[in-house]
């Protein structure tokens, strides 16, 4: 099953982004974090800020280590994902592509980094089924 498309997911946050921005204001680029965990669960909510605690880390781990912006991250993320489970043959979900990513990132997170080698390398390790 092809993950939702763009123009859905930019719908669906529409609806969903007011009722977290209070609760999300703690937390650095929630309305991404609620994004890739509405779209890792089927278009479910999350029930509160701390299940998007698991995305967060990653993600937040990402932006410091990689010349990136934060929509970019997000975008890339879900494509990765997408990509590694259609030529895998199964769910890859954006929280394991961003694990995945993350856990390549072994410079001080100080000094970013051009990333593309990073992402492409964890896309295929996580398209052959392994971290």
């Amino acid at each position: 099953m092809r993950r939702l498309g763009l123009a859905t997911l930019v719908a669906a946050l529409g609806v969903l982004v007011p009722q977290y921005a209070s609760a999300g204001a703690g937390m650095p680029d929630h309305h991404q974090m609620v994004a890739l965990y509405v779209i890792d669960h089927n278009g479910d909510t999350p029930v509160s800020d701390a299940v998007l605690v698991a995305y967060a880390q990653p993600f937040q781990k990402i932006l410091e280590g990689c010349r990136i912006n934060v929509d970019d991250l997000t975008n890339r993320v879900l494509a990765l994902a997408d990509q590694a489970g259609w030529n895998g043959g199964r769910t890859v979900t954006s929280l394991e592509m961003l694990r995945a990513i993350a856990r390549r990132i072994s410079w001080p997170l100080t000094t970013p980094h051009g990333c593309g080698y990073i992402y492409n390398l964890a896309e295929a390790h996580m398209e052959t089924g392994g971290p």
